[in-house]
């Protein structure tokens, strides 16, 4: 059964297990340059001091990507995002410097023991310069992750009017490996919202346009296509049945997906289905 976070689950899912492998590298190269060296450390140290900043660090990966989505990056504007994300970089340092301190005086409490920060000023600004390479990172990553993306998947834009030779109904030509092919807005099963994105799913396919939620919600209003979630519009003809189970709403599409629909929304959806079905 493939649900709305099958995809957003396996991109968490990267974020973790990256987190948790420089983590665990990081606290384990410690370990053997202090043996190496000859100086003594406690083994539980480096775990909590990598443990520590990692977490947090992947805790404040949606504030970064929420600033990325406001003020994305482009070729032909790029200097306001840039001097807009060096100064977001400060809060997120600060956000995650102030955590990580308070953990690793808990942590140290615990094994009856005290952590010292140091001088302030000065560690705030040197941990702000790692922050400010991680806060790039992130970017890098979301950024090549979506040009990967859009050439697997292709990349699409709306057609209002396609040319005669074409398809009547308006739906998208799709640029993938070089070749144009049509879609229409009937072949399309359902909509998801990724970042400054829309996925478009059709069967097994999907197929990334640079487009809001909220304008291709305003240019498929004559189609048959209903936003059953914030980031997530169905295509009515698509839909087998809706669901109830434990208070969830749920909508089964006759690829085999299941989608969830937001209770907010869930009364719209049942009135046009049974309008469909009338």
């Amino acid at each position: 059964m493939v649900t709305i976070s099958a995809r957003k689950t396996k991109e968490i899912g990267l974020w973790v297990a990256y987190v948790l492998l420089a983590a665990n590298v990081n606290a384990t190269s410690v370990l053997m340059e202090h043996a190496r060296d000859g100086r003594s450390i406690a083994a539980w140290e480096p775990f909590v001091w990598e443990y520590s900043s990692g977490l947090f660090i992947l805790a404040l990966i949606p504030f970064v990507l929420a600033v990325e989505k406001r003020f994305p990056f482009s070729l032909n504007h790029w200097k306001r995002p840039l001097f807009i994300h060096l100064a977001a970089s400060i809060p997120f340092s600060l956000a995650h410097v102030g955590a990580m301190v308070l953990v690793r005086k808990a942590a140290y409490a615990m094994m009856g023991r005290s952590y010292d920060f140091g001088d302030a000023p000065i560690e705030l600004l040197y941990e702000w310069r790692k922050d400010l390479l991680t806060y790039g990172f992130i970017i890098f990553v979301v950024n090549a992750y979506r040009v990967f993306r859009e050439r697997h998947e292709g990349d699409a834009n709306f057609v209002d009017r396609p040319a005669a030779a074409e398809q009547e109904l308006p739906g998208f030509r799709v640029t993938k490996n070089g070749r144009d092919i049509y879609v229409t807005a009937g072949d399309i099963d359902w909509i998801e919202a990724a970042g400054n994105y829309v996925v478009l799913h059709s069967g097994d396919k999907t197929f990334m346009m640079r487009q809001t939620m909220a304008a291709l919600e305003q240019r498929l209003s004559s189609q048959s296509f209903i936003r059953v979630h914030r980031s997530v519009m169905v295509n009515l003809d698509c839909i087998e049945a809706m669901r109830t189970e434990g208070g969830c709403h749920r909508l089964a599409l006759k690829s085999g997906e299941t989608i969830a629909v937001s209770k907010r929304l869930a009364p719209a959806v049942k009135a046009r289905l049974g309008e469909r079905d009338a």
